[in-house]
């Protein structure tokens, strides 16, 4: 039922570990087939593991559903002593589990609850994974570490082994963003090493043959200064914000400088009015100033009344150190906007991420 798990370099079983006594909490495993190989794995490694083996469901559903699972509970009660509990929801593990920390936290192929008449969207999916996250580092004790696979291409990193458009992804990296946790690493697996076969979410559907052979993905998260060192996939977002200046553009006037401008407001450099306005906004951003490495890009003006002028920039900001939210990432747009247009003598108006989602990247080390 669980044979294959053990293979040589199995990212599932090995789960980084170094210390002796690590405490493990596996989460959402369905018929706890993946529990039993992990508890001989360790044991093997001759590692002392606290354990903790959860499932969503009640233990009598579990045993109806799945045909293995009462004796995978029996083996790990009986013969294993390993903690077990049935109906925990992996969004709310603070609620189960109060006060405990773990080494690691491990969900395999996670799969939105499924609520009556709703159809199974995407984005179920990724509020799954945003919940979870939250809740998980929670629980995380100091430098502990996320396991979360899933079936290659549903993650959306760069490092995936099938990549698809990133509005067709459950969007890994923005979810553990949520969370204040990056991704330090994305290991492909045979499905074969799983040693069962994954449920689909209907009760007694199996996962189609056709998405099991495309393979699974592990991905190893954990938090942003845990440790300090880069991720491999940096997240990217470009902001469009837009400033209306007092001053008129056809005759070669840059933003700032003339009569228009605000009583002490700083001069724009004729020859490079963007690389001013990324110096003041690398100030605004303060330590976060490496997420906008290059200066923002004007894009269009277009002409108000009088001599008023709206100018639309294109800001990038990416980083493989910091954990770039969607909240985050507007809070730091915000105040690189606001110190622009004090330093500038502009109002900002407006700004709106394109697109809306983060686009990963491969970082670039320097």
């Amino acid at each position: 039922m669980w044979s294959g798990l053990g293979a040589p370099g199995n990212p599932l079983l090995h789960l980084g570990l170094a210390t002796e006594r690590p405490r493990v909490l596996v989460c959402g495993d369905a018929d706890f087939a993946y529990s039993c190989a992990l508890s001989e794995a360790l044991q093997q490694r001759g590692m002392l593991a606290s354990l903790c083996a959860s499932s969503f469901e009640a233990e009598a559903d579990l045993v109806e559903r799945y045909p293995h699972a009462e004796a995978a509970i029996a083996t790990l009660r009986r013969d294993r002593g390993v903690e077990l509990h049935c109906g925990v929801d992996a969004r709310a593990l603070c609620h189960h589990f109060d006060g405990r920390e773990f080494d690691r936290i491990v969900f395999n192929l996670p799969q939105a609850p499924v609520e009556p008449g709703s159809r199974n969207k995407i984005q179920r999916h990724r509020a799954l994974l945003c919940d979870f996250c939250v809740s998980a580092e929670q629980a995380l004790a100091a430098h502990g570490e996320l396991y979360i696979t899933l079936l290659a291409g549903q993650g959306g990193t760069c490092l995936d082994p099938i990549q698809r458009p990133l509005g067709d992804t459950w969007m890994l990296q923005a979810a553990a963003a949520r969370a204040g946790m990056l991704l330090r690493a994305a290991t492909p697996v045979d499905v074969g090493a799983l040693g069962y076969t994954p449920t689909g979410r209907r009760v007694n559907q199996r996962i189609t043959p056709s998405r099991l052979a495309r393979g699974l993905v592990v991905h190893s998260l954990s938090r942003e200064d845990e440790p300090a060192a880069t991720a491999p996939c940096e997240i990217r977002w470009c902001y469009l914000n837009t400033f209306h200046a007092e001053v008129g553009l056809d005759a070669g006037t840059r933003v700032g400088a003339g009569a228009g401008a605000a009583e002490g407001a700083k001069a724009v450099p004729e020859t490079a009015p963007e690389g001013a306005l990324h110096e003041w906004a690398l100030d605004a951003l303060g330590p976060a100033a490496h997420a906008l490495p290059t200066a923002p890009v004007l894009l269009r003006t277009r002409r108000l009344e009088g001599e008023r002028h709206a100018l639309t920039y294109r800001f990038i900001y990416r980083s493989a150190r910091l954990a770039l939210s969607r909240e985050r990432v507007h809070r730091a747009n915000a105040a690189a906007c606001e110190a622009i247009a004090n330093a500038a003598g502009m109002r900002w108006t407006l700004g709106f991420p394109v697109k809306g989602e983060p686009k990963p990247e491969l970082a670039t080390h320097q």
